[in-house]
């Protein structure tokens, strides 16, 4: 990703976290079946970013490094979950 796109991605993920964060309504996620064959790309990869910005156990100098294509399919699940 270059620098100009990464800086566009960040201005849309911010308006839409300033509208988000204007509002007090909630959103149902579901829970993940566990079983392998409902562990597709997509899926892990959401898993995978959320455990990433979660970041458990770990220093504030440690982090941990997440793809922005897995960072996308968190942020399209998030918006999914909205529409239910």
């Amino acid at each position: 990703m270059n620098e100009r796109t990464r800086k566009q991605a960040m201005d849309l993920l911010r308006r839409a976290a300033k509208r988000l964060e204007a509002t007090d309504e909630e959103v149902l996620f579901p829970g993940w079946s566990p079983q392998p064959e409902c562990q597709d790309e997509r899926h892990i990869g959401i898993q995978a970013a959320a455990r990433g910005v979660l970041a458990d156990g770990l220093s504030a100098d440690e982090g941990t490094r997440v793809s922005t294509r897995f960072l996308g399919f968190l942020v399209h699940y998030v918006a999914d979950m909205m529409e239910l």
